[in-house]
């Protein structure tokens, strides 16, 4: 079947068992390393990424005002220096960005040991309030994929060529699992990781003769953060589905 297995056939791993190490008094630095380390997996790495752009903008602004500690670090910040921070930032960024900038100062205390920086700062509430109301609402209208638009996808495409054919494959698949778009692409081969995204591995069907329900493996997502994963079924319908079961095999 090409490399597309049948329900069943994959085997099942057992973790690896890891016996516990005790640790004496002498032994802080390891722990503070296994700190740091358990600090930094305690966020999404994607969510990582993105606040990386507002915690160097932060930085850069506090070292224009030199409000930088002798360490280097702009932590903690008054309540003064955040609602300049949001103003200048609103000068080139919506507020729904803004907002991830704000999280971004918060993640940066919090991995410096300082406190949260934004719970009782009333007028910055006010600010960012300000900033929502002044910007309105900027929100990109996301319309649904419906069977028009794939009916349209379909007839610009040549079947008979093998990427036209991968993503009129991809499409369903897709739309008939209700997927999200992280859920079964990646940005670029770079960034592809087996443990998170969706591979060929994680597609099985109920026969190796005549599949009639599709099964695919989501081992991570959005609303999964600790990747416990979960399956997704397709039954064969008469059209579409087929095409794409048939797609698939001749992967």
């Amino acid at each position: 079947m090409a490399g597309v297995q049948a329900f069943g056939s994959r085997g099942s791993a057992t973790p690896g068992h890891c016996p516990p190490t005790v640790m004496g008094p002498s032994d802080t630095s390891a722990l503070e390393a296994q700190c740091h380390n358990f600090l930094v997996q305690g966020l999404a790495a994607l969510t990582r990424n993105s606040y990386a752009s507002g915690q160097k903008k932060f930085y850069d602004f506090c070292s224009q005002l030199s409000k930088v500690n002798p360490s280097g670090s702009p932590c903690s910040a008054d309540e003064r220096t955040l609602c300049l921070f949001a103003p200048c930032l609103a000068n080139l960024d919506q507020h729904t960005t803004i907002k991830v900038y704000r999280s971004a100062v918060r993640s940066l205390h919090i991995e410096q040991g300082f406190p949260h920086p934004l719970l009782n700062y009333l007028r910055l509430q006010w600010v960012l309030c300000g900033i929502m109301r002044t910007q309105g609402d900027a929100s990109r209208l996301r319309l649904p994929v419906t069977d028009n638009i794939l009916a349209v996808i379909f007839k610009a495409l040549d079947l008979n060529t093998p990427d036209h054919c991968m993503f009129w494959a991809a499409s369903n698949l897709a739309y008939f699992s209700l997927l999200c778009s992280a859920e079964f692409t990646v940005h670029n081969m770079a960034s592809y990781s087996p443990a998170i995204h969706l591979g060929l591995a994680d597609i099985a069907f109920d026969s190796d003769s005549s599949p009639s329900c599709l099964r695919i493996q989501i081992k991570a997502s959005k609303t999964d953060p600790f990747h416990k994963g979960c399956f997704v079924y397709i039954g064969k319908g008469e059209l579409t589905l087929q095409f794409m079961i048939k797609t698939c095999l001749h992967l």
